[in-house]
């Protein structure tokens, strides 16, 4: 099962608390769990570059190339 979880982008520790949490629950009853963030472009350069850098780290960002909203 994946969990795709819309998340802004200057939302670093409410991504890393659903790592630690829930997020990390990887297997249950024979079948694998797999939580992906879906983030969209931020306007700042700043956010976008930790944004690379959290996709390098955990491989779990969905980044894409839209606006960082809700609609």
């Amino acid at each position: 099962m994946v969990f795709i979880v819309k998340s802004k982008a200057e939302n670093f520790k409410h991504r890393e608390f659903i790592r630690r949490t829930w997020g990390a629950v990887g297997y249950i009853e024979g079948g694998r769990l797999i939580t992906i963030f879906c983030v969209g472009q931020s306007n700042n350069d700043a956010t976008n570059n930790l944004l690379l850098e959290e996709k390098e780290r955990y491989h779990d960002l969905l980044h894409y190339a839209g606006p960082d909203d809700y609609t």
